[in-house]
């Protein structure tokens, strides 16, 4: 018996006509699922042991191989009651490799990434604590970001594709996401005892950041417009790890900022400003529909990743503790 809990997508059934759910049109699931929906209000329409106002054994519905996403086998899980209006309520479980599958492959660079970076620090280790904290902080800068963001788009001129988009890159996503995100850093370990080589920034940096990626990646995968499958599976390539890489520029600098007093100011502001650039043209490249952009964008992609990585490397050849 499968405890019986609200699918967000499940709709009423009349007895007139039925609506069904929908999962985001890219992906093939949705076909699946709104395919084999209408079964559900047929099981329970025809048969007439189905009693208004009571809860009926959960029907299972299964897509076969040949229509399934990759081969395998959908099950689709109905609990349905007969309501003292008439009218058929489904409740509805998706197979796990829908919802599940889906919500999995969002959490899973994000999971990837910070395991790697935690191996990484492999001279003195930073406390789970703070490590779960800074995720956390960045998964909490979602709200702020998405008001921040769509207050700032009010502005937004109407000067053609590429300039919209050098906007919506420069002055809006980069701008808050990286703004908001340094000031998590500084007030969450620049006082902190733990913040004690300078591969520590780098952690902390890349932590808060992809706690951010993580909430965002999920919003986008399960988008009724921009979400599905595909989705997933592109922002797992490159969205997510993109995210980490802008966490590593911004503390790289902010961990020189905090062991070279004397050029404080300097790498206190590149902890900004160097994440800010590289994620307002990573953004811009990908905005501007332009193909000479795109054709830009995977090199650009190559140089800023490649240089994320000698930045782990530097800091951990000066670290005290080697």
């Amino acid at each position: 018996m499968v405890t019986p809990v609200w699918n967000p997508y499940a709709r009423r059934f009349a007895s007139s006509g039925f609506r069904y759910g929908k999962l985001p049109a890219s992906s093939n699931c949705a076909k699946e699922y709104t395919s084999a929906r209408p079964a559900a209000f047929h099981i329970a329409h025809d048969n007439p042991h189905f009693h208004r106002g009571k809860w009926h054994q959960p029907h299972r519905l299964s897509v076969p191989k040949n229509q399934s996403h990759g081969g395998g086998m959908l099950q689709l899980i109905y609990l349905i009651k007969h309501a003292d209006n008439g009218d058929y309520i489904v409740k509805d479980y998706v197979g796990w490799f829908c919802m599940g599958g889906l919500f999995a492959l969002g959490l899973a660079p994000v999971l990837i990434g910070l395991v790697y970076i935690y191996i990484r620090d492999k001279y003195e280790s930073e406390p789970w604590r703070l490590l779960v904290i800074g995720v956390l902080v960045g998964a909490g800068l979602t709200a702020p970001i998405i008001w921040a963001s769509t207050w700032l788009m009010r502005f937004l001129p109407v000067v053609g594709q590429v300039g919209e988009a050098f906007f919506t890159a420069f002055a809006v996503s980069s701008l808050v996401e990286e703004g908001l995100k340094f000031a998590a850093l500084v007030i969450l370990v620049w006082r902190n005892p733990n913040l004690n080589e300078p591969m520590d920034g780098i952690v902390y940096g890349v932590f808060i950041s992809l706690g951010f990626a993580g909430v965002e990646n999920i919003l986008y995968i399960f988008n009724p417009q921009l979400g599905g499958m595909e989705t997933a599976i592109a922002r797992a390539l490159v969205s997510v790890p993109s995210h980490g890489f802008f966490g590593i520029a911004m503390g790289y600098y902010f961990a020189l900022a905090k062991f070279e007093p004397r050029r404080r100011a300097r790498h206190m502001a590149a902890a900004f400003v160097s994440p800010y650039i590289i994620h307002g043209v990573y953004n811009f490249l990908l905005l501007s529909g332009q193909a000479i952009f795109l054709i830009i964008f995977v090199p650009f992609i190559y140089i800023f990743w490649r240089k994320g990585l000698a930045q782990i490397r530097a800091h951990l050849e000066i670290s005290p503790f080697k």
